[in-house]
């Protein structure tokens, strides 16, 4: 027996809406796509190095620097959606902001089981999507050294970097993260890392920060 269109538009809809309730991807960002990306000038070099990725080519890191608007959310979450339409181009992923995940480790701080239940989730995923690195709500240093955001940025990051799990990460700058995650992040000559700084005016306001 073989399965009609409509059967198998239903498996594929079905299939599509399960992967993105598991991802974690904002319903906002369930649009974006490669497709949809409006490539303008200086931003030729980040669409190709997204479109390589979701194709799992490349290196096992995209990193994506720029400031408002530039469309540093809008690739990552294409390639979210790219993986799920396309299975044989990789597995599916995980999306995450950087203050939702402080906050899950946060909340699961006295019950070990819980906290470190979610710290390997995000570390161990076949593909993690980390947005707005350096919006921790406590990026400021103390006295005594990293803050506990930072640590547990880099306890995340840096164990990712070492078993070479694909990961995307987008930020408006480097200055604002710790130095230990900056260095990692540029990491180009090992062949680990792609890092593009898109330059280009904000879709939104035209203003280029």
């Amino acid at each position: 027996m073989i399965a009609c269109e409509c059967t198998l538009e239903k498996h594929r809809v079905g299939r599509r809406e399960r992967l993105l309730r598991i991802s974690g991807l904002p319903s906002g960002l369930h649009a974006c796509t490669l497709e949809g990306f409006q490539e303008g000038e200086g931003l030729s070099e980040a669409y190709e190095a997204a479109r390589a990725f979701a194709m799992g080519q490349g290196r096992p890191w995209l990193v994506l620097e720029g400031f408002h608007g530039v469309g540093k959310t809008h690739l990552p979450a294409a390639i979210l959606n790219a993986r799920i339409e396309h299975p044989e181009w990789g597995p599916p992923g995980i999306w995450v902001s950087t203050p939702e995940f402080l906050w899950q480790l946060r909340r699961g701080l006295g019950e070990d089981d819980e906290y470190d239940w979610t710290l390997e989730a995000y570390r161990s995923v076949d593909l993690l999507v980390v947005d707005d690195l350096g919006a921790q709500y406590n990026n400021r240093r103390n006295r005594d050294g990293p803050s506990w955001a930072e640590e547990q940025l880099y306890m995340l990051l840096n164990h990712r970097m070492l078993y070479r799990l694909p990961t995307v990460v987008s930020l408006n700058s480097m200055a604002e993260i710790d130095a230990r995650l900056a260095d990692r992040l540029l990491s180009t000559r090992n062949g680990m890392v792609e890092y593009v700084r898109m330059e280009a005016p904000s879709y939104r306001s035209g203003i280029k920060w």
